[in-house]
């Protein structure tokens, strides 16, 4: 996310790949994966990606539902949330060896009006929201505020994928970096904001997020 709010673009649907062995008849989905549809049925498209997902406890419970509506804000924040924990350990331990708390028991700051620290079905969005932030994964829209109940644009959410994957492959974000080629654009390059230049192409080029 940026301060700049962006305006999207057109640059294919949203998928996040895992690596996870396929079943012997050869599908990606796991055994036990039909729980993940038990209250809605995904695309075709995305359907192998949420099945892995879901083996790989990434999703929250309360999300496997609606699979069609547009995602918001906070609900990218809560899979970023739970693929960090996945992948790093405890957040709290995390915040605190990152230098992003001054003691493990210690919160991170929360900057953000529209989210308090008690927000949430559970009472813990406010957290996860301020964690992300302290680590430079995500970012406000300016005023101090975080707009969770909008949805998400493609754009911010590469660049939530791009800093979740730097995160986890060198411990720290980094911004502006790419490791693929820029010899073929996207026909509406010219629609994608400088502030996601890089994030667009980088999950390109790492397969993650895909043109239309």
């Amino acid at each position: 996310f940026s301060e700049d709010n962006g305006r999207g673009s057109r640059i294919g649907n949203s998928r996040i790949s895992f690596t996870y062995p396929k079943t012997a008849g050869g599908s990606g989905e796991q055994p036990g994966a039909d729980e993940a549809f038990r209250y809605s049925t995904p695309s075709e498209w995305a359907r192998e990606s949420i099945s892995r997902a879901y083996q790989m406890d990434l999703v929250p419970g309360y999300m496997l539902m609606d699979y069609p509506l547009a995602t918001t804000r906070l609900d990218f924040v809560r899979l970023a949330y739970s693929v960090i924990e996945n992948q790093c350990g405890d957040m709290q331990k995390v915040l605190y060896e990152y230098g992003a708390v001054e003691a493990p028991d210690v919160d991170p700051e929360y900057v953000f009006e529209d989210m308090p620290e008690d927000s949430g079905y559970d009472g813990r969005d406010g957290y996860r929201i301020a964690a992300l932030n302290a680590l430079g994964i995500i970012n406000g829209v300016g005023g101090n505020r975080f707009e969770p109940d909008r949805a998400i644009t493609r754009e911010e959410a590469a660049a939530l994928l791009n800093r979740i994957h730097s995160f986890i492959r060198w411990g720290e974000v980094r911004y502006y970096y790419y490791e693929g080629s820029l010899d073929h654009l996207y026909g509406d390059n010219d629609e994608i904001s400088d502030w996601a230049f890089y994030d667009v192409y980088n999950m390109r080029s790492i397969q993650v997020m895909n043109g239309v």
